[in-house]
């Protein structure tokens, strides 16, 4: 269904591509095809398992992408002008990512 790659938004490796169960065996998921979703190794095992990041469909575009737990405080460097994380939230950085190490992209604006 992935094309042999990731399904995570921006992510085409093809290294290790291993099936996750989006509701865990654990807590009652199934094996059904709409519970499985093929992610390589480090977004399986390093961003998911290890970093507790959650995935999620973009509402707007449909892509798979990566939220960071939302026990995860964001650092005070990381909020612009002393903004929220509601406020990222909305511009679209902040608590979620393409990639768990991916800096939230911010748009400058012209002074003057």
């Amino acid at each position: 269904r992935t094309g042999g790659h990731c399904s995570i938004d921006g992510c085409n490796s093809t290294y290790r591509i291993e099936i996750h169960h989006k509701t865990p065996w654990s807590q009652g998921g199934t094996t059904d095809p709409e519970n499985l979703i093929a992610l390589c190794w480090f977004h399986h095992h390093i961003a998911i398992h290890e970093q507790g990041f959650q995935l999620y469909k973009h509402p707007k575009h449909g892509r798979i992408r990566l939220r960071k737990p939302r026990s995860t405080p964001l650092p005070p460097e990381a909020k612009p002008n002393g903004g929220s994380t509601a406020d990222l939230d909305r511009r679209g950085g902040g608590t979620e990512t393409s990639l768990p190490d991916t800096k939230p992209r911010v748009k400058l604006k012209p002074q003057g």
